[in-house]
């Protein structure tokens, strides 16, 4: 008989051998990534980073199948999925789900070129009155009361306005184009319009003033279990910064 010392010894091997063929069967799951990934985002993030994101997840697992729905509407995981983007001003509470937190986001107003040079930019947000705007998704309504700070002010100089926009949509994304088409003046998330302003088919207005009206944080929803699928695990990998 072995001596308790040495069968010690043989049982920790025989583990650790165990957790060296578990490692390498996971890495090699998240390498190569099959079956299917059903993803919810809200339009913003859906329309306007999304689709690079999986674009990069594509090249590097080209064998998983992911399943997209863009939708204004509630995710519901009841039904299949896996992982769930929006952004909202405050945290949801279920205990069934993780819930982790990707961006902060706030809104910028935004005009095109065109517009701007028909159309002095607003130099205070009161100036506003004066221009057509154009506002989408929550803040689709015949009037709405935002409050504005200047940068860097003290919180009670807070300006109030009431915006009476000359179009309105759900639809973020359909303003979006509206305002690069000189339609008039956007409040838009800064991460949708990032890409615009940086290509130069919009421009800031009123870029000294924020609102924490319209400021919140892009979450990402999964279940919770004790473990994470692989395909979820690379896709949240994709989302880190």
């Amino acid at each position: 008989a072995l001596p308790i010392w040495a069968a010690y010894l043989n049982t920790a091997q025989q583990v650790l051998d165990l957790l060296d063929q578990a490692t390498v069967r996971t890495e090699q799951g998240i390498a190569d990534l099959t079956g299917s990934l059903r993803v919810w985002s809200s339009p913003g993030f859906g329309l306007n980073i999304l689709p690079s994101l999986l674009a990069r997840m594509s090249a590097l697992h080209p064998r998983l199948h992911v399943e997209t729905t863009v939708s204004d509407a509630q995710p519901n995981f009841a039904l299949g999925t896996d992982v769930a983007i929006f952004p909202t001003t405050r945290p949801l509470r279920n205990s069934a789900l993780i819930m982790r937190k990707i961006m902060k986001w706030t809104n910028v107003f935004v005009a095109s070129p065109g517009y701007l040079a028909r159309n002095p930019a607003p130099a205070r947000p009161s100036q506003l009155a004066d221009h057509q705007l154009i506002l989408g998704g929550e803040q689709a309504r015949e009037q709405i009361e935002i409050a504005l700070l200047r940068k860097g002010a003290p919180k009670d100089k807070r300006e109030k306005i009431v915006l009476r926009p000359t179009a309105t949509s759900l639809d973020i994304n359909f303003v979006r184009q509206c305002c690069i088409f000189g339609g008039g003046v956007s409040f838009l998330p800064a991460f949708m319009a990032a890409d615009d302003l940086k290509g130069g088919r919009l421009k800031t207005v009123l870029e000294d003033y924020e609102s924490e009206s319209f400021s919140g944080n892009l979450y990402v929803l999964y279940r919770k279990t004790k473990t994470i699928a692989p395909k979820v695990k690379a896709f949240l990998a994709f989302l880190s910064p």
